[in-house]
């Protein structure tokens, strides 16, 4: 993974296993980190799918996995940097708190 070193910064907040955790940091960010984050993966995100398309799903090796959670929270904030001036929130839309499961409180 030594191309992606540019990367690792997000790892912690975005290479998240689950679509709750992943929500969860999009919601939690600010506008700015929300566009840093954007700006720091987009040039990266052929060479990431490149990557992670030599395994088959489920069988993406442990050191390999954080770039594919990465690709998948970009995928999930695109649309908030893109078309929301990057609100972390979807502008016009209901309190997405209320719909976060019981079960989700755990931890990824």
């Amino acid at each position: 993974m030594t191309n992606f070193e540019a990367l690792t910064p997000f790892f912690e907040k975005w290479a998240k296993p689950t679509e709750y955790g992943r929500s969860d940091a999009r919601r939690s960010s600010t506008p700015l980190e929300l566009k840093a984050f954007y700006d720091a993966s987009v040039p990266h995100l052929t060479d990431i799918l490149k990557t992670v398309d030599e395994y088959p799903v489920g069988q993406i090796p442990a050191d390999v996995k954080p770039l594919f959670y990465i690709a998948l929270s970009l995928a999930e904030i695109a649309p908030n940097v893109e078309f929301y001036e990057n609100s972390p929130g979807i502008p016009f839309a209901f309190d997405e708190s209320r719909l976060i499961g019981d079960h989700c409180a755990i931890a990824d």
